[in-house]
C-alpha cells in the first residue's frame, strides 16, 4: 500500500487537488491531509489522517512520521518554495529517498506570468491545465536551460467534469467568479472584465453569478450590475 500526503492552505486549490487525492484512492493508496488554514480541515471520509499546522518543522515532521511516497502539494508559490526548501534541504533523513513531489496549477494562467512556475519548479510533476500554458512553460524553461520533463499536461482537473460531463451544461446553475489580486489592478480592466460577465449573464440569464472580491483592498468597493437586460 503506497501513501499519499495532501498539503493544502485552504483555498481553491483544494477542488482540484482532492480530484487528484481520489484518482489515487482509486489506484490503491491511503491519503492523510495537513490543512495549512485551521478553518479548512477535511472530516470527509477521503483522508486516514488530518492535521492542523503551518509550521514548516511540523510539517516536515509528519512527512517523516509516516513515510510519504508521494506528496501533492496544492499551496501558494511562496509557501511552495518553503515546503519544497525545507523537504529538499533535509532529504538525508528520509529512510529511502524524499517523496515524490507533485504540484501544478488550479486553473488557466496568465502565461505573460511565469512566476507561478518558477516557484514549482524543483516539483518532480508539475500538473499543467491547458496546452496553451504547456507550450508557454516548456518555452519559459527552455530558455532556462532547465530540464521540461517534469511538465505534465492533465487537463482541467474536476471531479464534476471527470464524473458528469455529459449533465454539466444543462445542470449549471450556480457561476462561482475568484477574482485574483493582481489581475484587476486598474480600472479599465475592471470595465473590461465586468462587461464580459454581463454579456454571459444575458447570455444566460438562468445562472447566479457569483464574485468573491480578492482584489486590492482601494478596489473592494466595485461592483457590477449583473441584472440582466
Amino acid at each position: 500500500m503506497y501513501n499519499l500526503l495532501l498539503i493544502n492552505e485552504g483555498d481553491s486549490r483544494l477542488t482540484w487537488s482532492e480530484s487528484i487525492v481520489k484518482v489515487f484512492k482509486q489506484n490503491g493508496f491511503n491519503a492523510d491531509f495537513v490543512s495549512i488554514n485551521k478553518n479548512n480541515i477535511n472530516t470527509s471520509n477521503n483522508y486516514q489522517k488530518s492535521y492542523i499546522t503551518s509550521n514548516l518543522d511540523e510539517i516536515l515532521k509528519i512527512v517523516l512520521l509516516n513515510n510519504y511516497d508521494s506528496i501533492l502539494l496544492a499551496v501558494g508559490g511562496a509557501l511552495h518554495l518553503k515546503i519544497l526548501f525545507k523537504l529538499s534541504n533535509n532529504a538525508c533523513l528520509f529512510q529511502h529517498k524524499r517523496p515524490i513531489i507533485i504540484s501544478g496549477f488550479n486553473g488557466i494562467e496568465d502565461v505573460t506570468d511565469p512566476h507561478g512556475l518558477y516557484c514549482r519548479v524543483g516539483s518532480d510533476f508539475i500538473c499543467i491545465s491547458s496546452p496553451k500554458v504547456y507550450k508557454h512553460y516548456r518555452k519559459y524553461l527552455e530558455t532556462l536551460n532547465y530540464p521540461t520533463d517534469s511538465l505534465i499536461l492533465t487537463g482541467y482537473i474536476r471531479e464534476i467534469w471527470n464524473d458528469n460531463k455529459e449533465s454539466c451544461d444543462t445542470e449549471m446553475n450556480n457561476i462561482y467568479f475568484a477574482l485574483q489580486p493582481a489581475i484587476v489592478n486598474h480600472r479599465k480592466e475592471l470595465e473590461y472584465m465586468g462587461g464580459k460577465i454581463l454579456e454571459y449573464c444575458k447570455k444566460y440569464p438562468q445562472r447566479n453569478f457569483y464574485i468573491k472580491n480578492r482584489g486590492r483592498s482601494r478596489l473592494s468597493s466595485v461592483h457590477f450590475d449583473l441584472e440582466p437586460s
